[in-house]
């Protein structure tokens, strides 16, 4: 949703900025506290090390060599990420510079405890400015689009770093224990109240009614094309029922109505990730953390018509696993538009869905649920659902 991030981009470059010098500042901390460091934070110690040359020049380096690592991946850097590469270094050399070492446990301690809470609020407003992904972040979500949890791969990556780091001399010790566990609550706890909230769903006109889309893709030439990419969420609770909303296209009623998988399109800068959190929150008020959110192992293309427009979306359908029972939906967050066209929901039992003659979106929910939730590839093929 981004038609109203144009107007509050002075903020967002505020609050990246803001967040990237923080989060050179919380490196400093930790690496004057010496009680232990983060695992690329290791890594980065470690070349300096080696190399003889300020951490801050390695931690820049080796960010340019994460982002070389984007390109087999078919990652895409954002604004955000190549400030994220470049200032974190700045700050954390200029942050060391002017700081002095603590002098004693108690100082070493405080160190690392406000260096860790500072780490996480940083971590909170760079992502929440939505500018792009850390290098790190997106070599995490590229490796784990092509097969695999994000938990897996992010804690596999973060072993070998931190070895590596670890035998070139970094520092391990209780303040990697400490950060370890709780960067991520801490974020999951800061991020809802930086970031910059969005606004009408990303997208371009490609063409004019009649013109024909600048696809392949044969479409119906009755209305202007809108194409974007979007995530939908498949969100299943403890008692295994998904959370669908009864919906309804107001300028069109002859549709009738349809039960539709949460989610939208994914911004500039958005991982698939990124969007399948934010528009949980903003469409439903269930916020959940980023490594909650499943791999796109369900692909597909699909039109429809929605308003004056046609749409023509580049989807993946991601899996979210609840803890507990499904929760009401909370409305607050939904633009103007979402609250007219999502009349009710209900938390469905698969089996429920499996059998029932309502018509879903997508169009063929029903027959691929089950292989999205045994973690099946789903390559299907192109829907015209209206």
């Amino acid at each position: 949703m981004s038609s109203r991030a144009g107007r509050r981009l002075p903020r967002r470059l505020v609050q990246l900025y803001a967040g990237l010098v923080l989060y050179g500042f919380s490196d400093a901390l930790m690496v004057l506290g010496d009680l232990g460091l983060a695992p690329w934070s290791v890594l980065h110690q470690g070349v300096a090390e080696l190399s003889g040359r300020p951490i801050g020049q390695c931690a820049i380096a080796l960010g340019l060599v994460v982002l070389l690592l984007w390109i087999p991946l078919r990652q895409r850097p954002g604004f955000g990420t190549i400030s994220n590469v470049v200032v974190v270094g700045l700050s954390l050399d200029a942050s060391l510079a002017l700081l002095g070492a603590p002098d004693g446990a108690a100082a070493r301690s405080a160190y690392l405890v406000a260096g860790v809470v500072l780490n996480a609020l940083a971590t909170a407003a760079y992502i929440g400015a939505r500018l792009g992904p850390g290098p790190r972040d997106g070599l995490m979500t590229g490796i784990a689009a092509r097969g695999g949890s994000i938990r897996v791969v992010r804690t596999g990556i973060e072993v070998v770093v931190l070895a590596v780091g670890w035998a070139l001399g970094g520092t391990v010790g209780a303040g990697t224990v400490l950060y370890a566990g709780a960067i991520g609550p801490l974020v999951h706890l800061l991020l809802p109240r930086v970031e910059v909230p969005g606004a009408e769903p990303a997208g371009h006109p490609v063409n004019p009614a009649g013109s024909g889309p600048a696809t392949s893709i044969d479409l119906p030439q009755d209305l202007p094309v809108l194409e974007r990419d979007c995530v939908r969420v498949v969100v299943l609770d403890v008692a295994g029922n998904v959370l669908l909303f009864k919906t309804r296209e107001v300028s069109m009623p002859e549709l009738g109505h349809w039960w539709e998988l949460p989610g939208g399109g994914i911004d500039p800068g958005e991982t698939y990730v990124d969007a399948a959190v934010r528009e949980l929150r903003e469409e439903t008020g269930i916020r959940v953390a980023a490594h909650e959110v499943g791999p796109p192992t369900w692909r597909r293309t699909a039109s429809f018509r929605h308003r004056a427009s046609r749409r023509l979306q580049h989807e993946v359908v991601v899996l979210v696993r609840l803890t507990g029972v499904g929760p009401a939906v909370q409305e607050d967050g939904r633009l103007d538009y979402e609250k007219d066209d999502y009349v009710d929901f209900r938390w469905w039992p698969v089996a429920e869905v499996r059998a029932s003659a309502e018509r879903f979106y997508p169009g063929r929910l029903p027959e691929l649920l089950p292989a999205l939730l045994a973690g099946s590839p789903v390559d299907e093929p192109f829907e015209l659902w209206s």
